[in-house]
């Protein structure tokens, strides 16, 4: 398999480097993750709500 752009990786002191801090930016992923779920569903009931109220108007 040939990729068009390969992605350069390269291996940044201080960053990710121990397992802590992986589960550290896991725990930070998952918390973000679980946020913008909870926006996303509160927009769509948001977005719902004005459509039925437009609707029965």
């Amino acid at each position: 398999m040939v990729f068009i752009n390969e992605m350069k990786f390269e291996k940044i002191e201080g960053f990710l480097d121990t397992e802590e801090k992986v589960k550290e930016a896991r725990a930070t992923l998952e918390r973000s993750t679980k946020t913008t779920f909870k926006e996303l569903e509160k927009a769509k009931m948001g977005s719902w709500e004005g459509a039925h109220r437009i609707f029965l108007d």
